[in-house]
């Protein structure tokens, strides 16, 4: 593809990293909100542990990557994660700690 000049006029080849390199086209906001672990237990009382034959009863609940809230700017599917790669994944456990 030849390009055409004017009378006068020069051509000047950027090479393409430099092209973006001081360039604000691509920047956009990417605040965001994230709650990455949440973990609650709960201990049983002694009381209800007797009824069980045992000696102590712990049930707990644990979650990555809850939520996330993002830049209404932002495009992309995760902030923190660059160009495009995929996300973090959201992951629960269950467990109960029971000790006779």
């Amino acid at each position: 593809m030849n390009p055409i000049l004017l009378p006068g006029e020069t051509l000047t080849y950027v090479p393409l990293y430099q092209m973006y390199n001081y360039s604000t086209d691509r920047v956009v906001d990417a605040s965001s909100l994230r709650l990455n672990t949440l973990n609650t237990s709960y201990n049983f009382p002694s009381s209800f542990c007797e009824n069980l034959k045992c000696k102590s009863l712990n049930v707990g609940l644990s979650a990555s990557n809850v939520f996330s809230i993002v830049s209404k700017d932002f495009q992309g599917r995760d902030p923190e994660v660059a160009r495009g790669n995929q996300p973090r994944t959201r992951s629960y456990t269950f467990n109960v700690n029971v000790t006779f």
